[in-house]
């Protein structure tokens, strides 16, 4: 996820939160799951990456438990 997010920011000049939404929320949207994964909302699966500015993953949350 980290070269897609580099390279919508490289080629769009987008922030990285807009990177990574778009990384995030369009292929929920592409395969039925919006409602339930690919954003933040009250309802959906906890699942996040943290990072930070060179997209170094910092910590990991899979269904509301951090992992890393």
């Amino acid at each position: 996820m980290d070269v897609i997010c580099r390279n919508i920011m490289k080629h769009t000049g987008c922030s990285m939160v807009q990177a990574f939404l778009m990384a995030s929320r369009n292929p929920a949207k592409a395969i039925g799951m919006d409602h339930e994964i690919g954003t933040i909302a009250p309802g959906k699966k906890a699942n996040l990456v943290f990072t930070d500015d060179a997209f170094r993953i910092r910590r990991v949350m899979l269904n509301g438990t951090f992992r890393l």
